[in-house]
């Protein structure tokens, strides 16, 4: 896909529990530090299930993350020189979390998130519905069923 210099955007990966969304994340963001590119991830303070302080998948992948419980807390820690900001678990955030990650790609910054695709009864969450309206790309994925 062609992407101009110094335009950003928000790339989303989709999917529900057991996808990989968050292996992908920090596979993205793993590519986006070897070149060299100014990174900072996020993740909201309330997901504490594998760390505190990363985002961690099932497969044991991990990427230091900064645990933020609102979404403008993001702008905090963000600088002339961020390239990439990676966003975990985006459905956990408040709603102007779609409105920070447009923001933040209006400024030149490539926003890689992922989101849960549905809500616990199975219907498109709001902030889900949002940002794939907002994305210029969306990965979908599907989870993996295992035996007990």
């Amino acid at each position: 896909m062609y992407r101009p210099v110094n335009h950003g955007y928000i790339e989303t990966v989709i999917g529900p529990m057991y996808s990989g969304k968050s292996e992908e994340l920090i596979r993205r963001l793993k590519r986006a530090k070897i070149a060299k590119q100014n990174i900072v991830v996020f993740k909201p303070q309330i997901d504490d299930r594998y760390s505190k302080e990363d985002v961690v998948s099932h497969s044991g992948d991990s990427i230091k993350a900064i645990p933020i419980s609102d979404s403008n807390q993001i702008y905090d820690h963000i600088d002339e020189k961020t390239q990439v900001v990676g966003i975990d678990e985006v459905q956990f955030f408040d709603d102007n979390i779609v409105d920070v990650a447009i923001d933040l790609a209006d400024q030149g910054i490539r926003v890689i998130e992922n989101i849960f695709n549905q809500n616990v009864r199975i219907l498109p969450d709001k902030n889900y519905c949002d940002n794939y309206l907002a994305s210029q790309q969306v990965n979908s994925f599907i989870n993996i069923f295992f035996k007990l």
